[in-house]
């Protein structure tokens, strides 16, 4: 039977208040009289302690992170943790951020040129200057944004005179209370009497501290009190507990208030040495020990109040009958809204850190959901939550000494930073197998790998990679997991050969390649590209090469990593033509740069004053039996070029960079027989080329008298279907149909179809006539206009007579 957890509750009007242990005290206590000369910071999972000459950071084990010395900085005007629980060191120059412990990184953000004066203090990222007290933000650690320009509005005179969160600014001036609206910029006077402190909570919760008369004011509308207290004693310090109830700290006790002079205490064995504000509660330092105090959730009021008769309050009273008064705790069951019932059960196991506690709830909440029915209650939940809670057990186990709230305040991501930023790579593996989360373990061996090289300045590139490599192979989701900055790192430190190594290692081929380029691993990465089969990659990597290298470099690139690979050959036409002409004669490919050269003077129209080059750069290849037909094709092609340009200066007429099948054809439409009849014979056509090409020209300049006359003169060396399909292409239906009986090897229904699609009636009612085809007769019928009776009486009269 485990002890009532109610027993150390203190109850503020109708809200319970609890008081809890977190762990010993592991780092030095600081008392009263060190307290001048000594700072203690606190953040939920890191504790600063600030002497005369070091700043020491520590963990809640007491394990000290690190140490640095205040003569690096200079006069530190604050120290203060941003909302990644990194350190904020505040100069009256400088704000620095401590990024990692080892080895040490600070970024270094100097505001000497960009203020009006001087830093006098810093809270939640805003500055206010010395000499002016112009209000400044700070802005990802590197830039500033001017909030207030104060020209004589309000004087600060102490530090604990001004406060922020991240939506407003309370200024005690010397008489009056001022708030600014950070969104709005606007500076109002909200109260008109004198203060000497001021808190204000993340939810607009404002606290003021008279040390004149010892009293305490609470509000968020100015014109309203939440809260006033006459203090019987001067508190050493007054911090928000959450973020909506006020406490005072004393000598062993503090005190939380609220409305109506009522409050509720909570003593210690211990001096307290320090308390600080957390997302869910306070915590209390004394000299031995670390404590929390917080509300306490309503579900584990629910359960654990005295004579509480809510639903879970008698499922867990249930489990406990169960084994030896087993009706009596089924009936319970019957009793109450069990649902309910597992759901507090659940929501009060993860508020709790006492491991017995939480076995108790969630065996609780398993007896109730065994008797729920499915569709009723997901079982994801409960199964969740176990995995929730022990996620945060394990991560308490580690020393941060977290709660739920402040979990889900802080996320996963950031604790895995903590984690990874103190070097315990072993609980960060632990916890990332608990989240399940590929990105997770990403992030945790890029930190390892990068650490490691950094480190390790006496281990050899090879001991360094071999390490690496064998630690990837057994890292969980390593398919997944990209070397890019792992490579900028080795790269950055003058390690190029555990770079080169360690990028060959990358999966994504694309990344692979851009990190090679990077490191100028040419020769390397193309022979990557070439591994993939993808040419879409390996051009878009020739393209990158042909701007960033010499032309000799990139020249020296293909020659020797791909010399024979056609991929080459098809990227020409992506490439700039100046540089196919530096290469072609580089490598001595006269062929294709005579080819090169050809192309583009048919582009330019100016053939012939490169012809005696390309000659020459052809006659390289005479006796190449490989390319003798292209250099046979080149020089019939010479031969016409010359031809043609004879014909020019007979007619007048541009006959350059036309085809040989333009050429005759532009003869024949000239009607200049003889000179047709000698190209004919010159470059010896075809006598089914010359047809074809003749039949076109007549038929398109309308020359069907000459066309009838050229068909008829002999036999057809093509036949006359291509006459028939040339004419119908052109819709001369009229002309066509003079070469249908002149077709040899069709069929009657073929015959007719083309009669028909000239519109040839008589001549389709001619041979269905011959063939006796009363069918197509009557087809050709239905397809004779109505205005041709005769026709139709015609074909009325041959069925007839059939």
């Amino acid at each position: 039977m485990i002890e009532n957890p109610c027993f150390n509750w203190e109850k503020l009007q109708d809200i319970f208040y609890r008081n809890r242990e977190i762990c010993g005290l592991e780092w030095p206590s600081i008392d009263k009289q060190q307290k001048q000369q000594h700072e203690t910071v606190f953040s939920t999972s890191t504790v600063v302690i600030s002497t005369p000459d070091t700043i020491e950071i520590f963990d809640y084990t007491g394990s000290l992170l690190l140490s640095l010395s205040k003569k690096k900085f200079g006069e530190i005007v604050k120290l203060e943790f941003n909302e990644n629980e990194e350190l904020v060191i505040v100069t009256s120059k400088t704000i620095n951020v401590v990024k990692n412990y080892l080895p040490l990184e600070i970024e270094e953000f100097d505001v000497s040129n960009k203020l009006n004066g001087a830093i006098w203090d810093y809270k939640n990222g805003t500055i206010l200057t010395k000499e002016t007290q112009d209000i400044y933000q700070v802005l990802n650690n590197d830039k500033l944004n001017l909030l207030y320009k104060n020209e004589g509005s309000f004087t600060i005179l102490t530090k604990n005179h001004w406060n922020c969160n991240l939506n407003k600014i309370i200024l005690l001036d010397i008489n009056d209370v001022l708030e600014f609206v950070i969104e709005k910029r606007i500076l109002s006077n909200i109260l008109k009497s004198q203060w000497h402190r001021v808190e204000i909570s993340n939810s607009g919760f404002v606290c003021l501290y008279n040390l004149k008369f010892n009293k305490l004011r609470v509000f968020k509308d100015p014109s309203t009190a939440l809260l006033e207290h006459d203090l019987e004693v001067i508190p050493t310090d007054i911090k928000w507990c959450s973020d909506d109830s006020i406490v005072c700290s004393f000598t062993d006790e503090i005190k939380i208030y609220g409305p109506g002079n009522t409050y509720i205490s909570f003593w210690y064995p211990n001096n307290i040495t320090s308390i600080a504000t957390e997302i869910d509660g306070l915590k209390v330092i004394t000299k031995e020990k670390v404590h929390l105090v917080s509300r306490v959730p309503q579900s584990t009021a629910n359960i654990f109040r005295i004579g509480s008769t809510e639903p879970a309050a008698i499922l867990l009273d249930s489990l406990d009958l169960l084994s030896n008064h087993a009706p009596k705790s089924i009936a319970n069951l019957r009793l109450i809204d069990l649902k309910v019932a597992v759901l507090e059960c659940i929501d009060a196991a993860k508020h709790e850190f006492d491991i017995t506690i939480q076995k108790k709830l969630l065996s609780a909440a398993a007896f109730g959901k065994a008797s729920l029915d499915k569709n009723t209650f997901d079982s994801n939940i409960f199964v969740e939550a176990c995995r929730l809670i022990t996620l945060l057990n394990t991560i308490r186990s580690y020393g941060f000494f977290i709660t739920i709230d402040e979990y889900c305040h802080m996320k996963s991501g950031r604790i895995l930073n903590l984690l990874l930023t103190r070097h315990k790579y072993y609980e960060a593996v632990k916890v990332c197998e608990l989240l399940n989360d590929a990105s997770k373990f990403s992030i945790l061996f890029k930190h390892w790998a990068v650490s490691k090289i950094r480190l390790s300045s006496d281990m050899e590139d090879d001991e360094l990679l071999t390490i690496i490599k064998n630690q990837l192979k057994v890292i969980k989701f390593s398919e997944m997991i990209s070397l890019n900055d792992i490579v900028h790192v080795s790269y950055l430190e003058g390690r190029f050969k555990l770079a080169k190594g360690i990028a060959l290692m990358e999966r994504n081929p694309q990344l692979k390649i851009v990190e090679l380029l990077e490191m100028d691993e040419n020769n390397v990465a193309l022979e990557e590209a070439l591994k993939t089969n993808c040419p879409e990659l390996v051009l878009s990597f020739l393209l990158k090469c042909q701007t960033s290298l010499t032309l000799s470099q990139f020249t020296k690139l293909l020659t020797l990593d791909m010399p024979d690979n056609q991929l080459f050959l098809y990227s020409q036409s992506f490439l700039h033509e100046e540089f196919l002409f530096d290469y072609y004669r580089q490598t001595d490919r006269f062929f294709d740069l005579g080819q090169l050269i050809l192309e583009q003077s048919k582009k330019q129209r100016t053939i012939q004053p490169f012809l005696s080059q390309i000659k020459d750069l052809y006659n390289h290849y005479q006796h190449d039996h490989l390319l003798k037909h292209e250099v046979d094709l080149f020089k019939k092609e010479e031969s016409l070029w010359k031809y043609q340009d004879n014909l020019s200066g007979i007619f007048n007429e541009n006959f350059n960079e036309l085809s040989l099948g333009a050429t005759l054809g532009k003869l024949i439409e000239m009607k200049q027989d003889r000179y047709v009849h000698e190209l004919v014979k010159e470059f010896k056509i075809s006598d089914k080329r010359f047809y074809h090409t003749k039949c076109k020209v007549l038929i398109d300049g309308k020359r069907f008298d000459e066309l009838q006359q050229f068909a008829s003169e002999r036999r057809s060396p093509i036949g006359y279907l291509p006459f028939y399909k040339y004419l119908m292409k052109k819709k001369y239906e009229k002309e066509a149909v003079i070469y249908i009986n002149m077709i040899s090897g069709i069929s009657y229904e073929q015959k007719k179809k083309m009669y028909l699609e000239c519109n040839s009636y008589q001549e389709a009612v001619q041979i269905a006539k011959k063939e006796r085809d009363i069918g197509g007769l009557r087809e050709i019928f239905k397809l004779v206009p109505a205005d041709q009776t005769h026709l139709k009486k015609l074909i009325n009269e041959i069925i007839g007579a059939i």
